[in-house]
């Protein structure tokens, strides 16, 4: 690797690095939102890419999947939300 090469590299990092950082963070937002719907899915066969990834699972039964709310006043940034019970 020449000294020109290692400049280029370096000329290209410092005009566009801010891109490429936003570039990433998007591609890691979509990963993330991705596996946010696999996990929350009831889908037993789940094909993305046109079956580049596939996915063939057994989700719990919602009888298993058990959610409490609880019913005391949850203080949120100055906003409190009151449950009715």
């Amino acid at each position: 690797m020449s000294s020109d090469d290692r400049n280029d590299f370096h000329l290209f990092i410092q005009e566009n690095g801010t891109w490429i950082i936003t570039f990433l963070g998007i591609c890691g937002a979509c990963c993330s939102g991705l596996t946010i719907y696999f996990l929350k899915s009831r889908c037993s066969h789940i094909k993305l890419c046109w079956g580049a990834i596939d996915c063939i699972r057994e989700p719990l039964p919602a009888d298993m999947v058990q959610i409490e709310v609880p019913r005391n006043t949850i203080p949120l940034n100055n906003i409190e939300i009151i449950r009715n019970s």
